[in-house]
């Protein structure tokens, strides 16, 4: 597809997004602008199939962030509209991926894919996490803490925290992604690195 087509396709891509995003209220006006230049960026840079894999994990996450909503929402931890931090924080590093691609460097489609992976596994375990019925520990002490303050209180454990329940996720959601990656495209990753 020559660059005009790819320009007018991205334009109508993200018109249609960017409506379905506001009308779903999932995102602020500033998440809704930003992750508008993002998808444009990454159907130039890479293609609407690489677009439709981060959609995949804004679709799974807003699914994840509604289920026990009413649970999350008497302990304070609910979420129902992401902001541009939240896209900012799950779309920066996919973007950059995207950019080298862009700029011939094919083996990035690992690290899109990855830096997708960790994303979803980190919303996946923060929201499904809160409704566990155990007191969360610190994994350095085993002292019991309360549900949804461990970053707010040690960054540092915090983050150990986090990257173990990342482990459970983080080895299951790439080859996932890929899947779904490949069904979208209908063909396989090392066949898109030859491009």
């Amino acid at each position: 597809m020559d660059i005009i087509s790819k320009f007018f396709l991205a334009v109508v891509v993200v018109c249609i997004l960017a409506l379905l995003i506001k009308k779903s209220n999932s995102l602020d006006n500033c998440g809704i602008c930003a992750s508008s230049v993002m998808a444009f960026i990454i159907i130039l840079g890479a293609g609407l199939s690489w677009l439709i894999v981060l959609l995949s994990f804004f679709a799974f996450g807003v699914l994840a962030s509604k289920i026990g909503y009413s649970v999350k929402k008497k302990m304070g931890l609910a979420e129902s509209k992401r902001t541009i931090r939240n896209v900012l924080a799950n779309g920066l590093v996919p973007l950059l991926f995207v950019i080298m691609y862009f700029f011939g460097f094919k083996l990035a489609l690992f690290g899109y894919i990855g830096s997708i992976a960790a994303a979803t596994s980190d919303t996946f375990s923060s929201e499904l996490g809160v409704l566990s019925k155990e007191t969360p520990r610190l994994i350095t002490t085993f002292k019991k803490v309360e549900k949804g303050t461990i970053l707010e209180q040690d960054p540092i454990v915090g983050t150990k925290v986090k990257e173990n329940r990342r482990v459970y996720f983080s080895q299951r959601l790439p080859p996932l992604m890929c899947n779904i990656f490949n069904h979208i495209t209908h063909t396989s990753s090392f066949s898109l690195l030859k491009h």
